[in-house]
């Protein structure tokens, strides 16, 4: 049997454990043998739930101890690029949380990172876990069955709306924060096609964003942060020629309007289809962990390329810093 993976994280905060080390442990192939973070009270209350004895407050001390095979990097945005710069150069495979890089400078440097990475077989990935959530596959497999009932895509809408910032300051804006799973996941559905995007609006509670795909298909994403209480609300509308599909993730239920007929609105669960269910955080995360630890042993490809990562990450920089965005 293969020894244990050694797996460290840098940053303990309550994303990173309920993302990831709650996933990670249950992974029998994993050992969690260090973690980093400036503040000691976070740090010894992360490692103390997961017996972490190895436990550093300074960023060279972890990476010259070499005590870990992989890392997974739930710091700050500001930290992100740097962090995974180091962990690469130290042939230590990472699962870095989004956006990958925080601005054009580090951006321009992200392909010959990734480039180094792979060339070295260190697997770099990152957290889009919408490609495993049901409500989102469904759409996804679907979508040749609507398009011969309704015609061709015309535009695609995702919107959520989320409780309030926990914490003030932690991302530039929403849109940096999110923006990232909104275009992996048209990326994901429709297939790649450069695209023409422009910020409506951005601030740490709410974003507006809409594009151009190449192919035709324009695009809607919307967010907020305003709710008083932690749901989790996602949608999905897509508008064919002929018809309208609306996706209420957290609720399971898919709305269909065939506009060629005079005849009130098909309604019917989600739960009534092959890929049923409504949105499954623990299913989804469950998921995201596994592929890296997975593509790590050789079991299986990273679910994200190359392109995905830098695409995914530009979009965030560019519209925040330009306001605007052609892939």
């Amino acid at each position: 049997m293969d020894s244990p993976l050694r797996v460290g994280f840098i940053g303990t905060g309550t994303h990173t454990n309920r993302g990831h080390a709650l996933y990670l442990d249950q992974d029998e192939r994993v050992v969690f043998t260090a973690a980093l973070d400036p503040s000691e009270h976070q740090l010894n209350r992360f490692s103390d739930q997961y017996n972490i004895s190895n436990r550093f407050t300074n960023e060279d001390d972890f990476f010259d101890s070499a005590l870990v095979d992989a890392v997974v990097i739930g710091s700050p945005d500001a930290y992100h690029f740097s962090q995974l710069r180091k962990s690469v150069h130290n042939k230590i495979h990472t699962m870095v949380e989004k956006p990958v890089a925080a601005n054009k400078e580090e951006l321009d440097q992200l392909r010959s990172l990734l480039d180094d990475a792979e060339q070295s077989g260190v697997v770099v990935t990152s957290c889009h876990p919408r490609r495993f959530d049901k409500p989102y596959m469904w759409i996804k497999d679907q979508l040749g069955p609507l398009k011969e009932k309704f015609g061709d895509i015309i535009n695609i809408e995702l919107d959520f709306s989320y409780h309030k910032p926990t914490k003030d300051g932690l991302h530039t804006g929403l849109l940096m924060d999110h923006i990232n799973h909104e275009l992996d996941y048209v990326n994901f559905a429709l297939g790649y096609s450069s695209i023409k995007m422009h910020k409506l609006f951005d601030n740490e509670t709410r974003y507006n964003a809409v594009g151009q795909r190449a192919d035709g298909i324009s695009v809607m994403f919307t967010g907020t942060r305003m709710l008083n209480n932690s749901t989790f609300s996602e949608f999905i509308k897509i508008r064919f020629a002929r018809g309208v599909v609306r996706v209420n993730t957290s609720t399971g239920l898919a709305i269909l309007e065939n506009h060629d007929h005079d005849y009130p609105k098909e309604a019917f669960s989600l739960s009534t289809t092959k890929v049923s269910g409504t949105t499954d955080y623990l299913g989804r995360c469950t998921s995201v962990n596994r592929n890296f630890i997975d593509t790590i042993k050789g079991e299986s490809q990273s679910y994200l390329t190359i392109n995905d990562l830098i695409e995914n990450t530009r979009v965030g920089i560019l519209l925040t810093e330009d306001g605007i965005m052609h892939s």
